[in-house]
């Protein structure tokens, strides 16, 4: 999704950084590699660097290890991902029937295309209950962009958090 919003020029440099810090080639970052790359890029003594923080926030389905889509998710430039325009731009792309609307299956279908629907049903069903205001079971291009913004914020607030310790 990047890719199509223009931004491969950061999603490039995010990308070996993310290979510079996954030393095994797992495609995962455990904690050891995830302390070393936050000396690494900041130059922090080991014992100041708060990567048990940082894994905590990054790791959203909790196995332990950060991949590379929640290595992006948490690092990209969330300032412009939240541009109407771009917010609308992924709403189309999500749109396959072009309806005007995601449905569920649209949503998870372009997320399991993209390797990124390892959420259980259970956490798209609360996704849908709580922003699908209008309870039709599908979101709206308004419903989507309010999910979207509201989840960037989450992020960015968690950003916040880790860089005030």
């Amino acid at each position: 999704i990047l890719v199509r919003l223009g931004l491969t020029e950061e999603l490039n440099a995010l990308g070996k950084l993310f290979a510079a810090f996954d030393k095994d080639g797992s495609g995962k970052l455990s904690m050891p590699e995830l302390q070393e790359g936050l000396h690494k890029v900041f130059g922090l003594d080991d014992a100041l660097i708060q990567a048990q923080e940082v894994m905590e926030t990054m790791d959203v389905d909790n196995d332990k290890s950060i991949d590379y889509t929640e290595f992006i998710t948490a690092t990209a430039n969330h300032t412009a991902l939240l541009s109407e325009e771009n917010l609308s731009r992924v709403f189309h792309f999500l749109d396959v029937n072009e309806d005007g609307n995601v449905s569920f299956n649209e949503l998870v279908a372009k997320l399991d295309a993209a390797g990124l629907s390892k959420r259980s049903r259970k956490t798209w069903d609360q996704i849908m209950e709580t922003y699908d205001t209008d309870r039709d079971a599908q979101l709206s291009q308004q419903e989507f962009i309010s999910l979207m913004k509201k989840f960037v914020k989450l992020c960015d607030s968690s950003s916040e958090h880790l860089e005030s310790h």
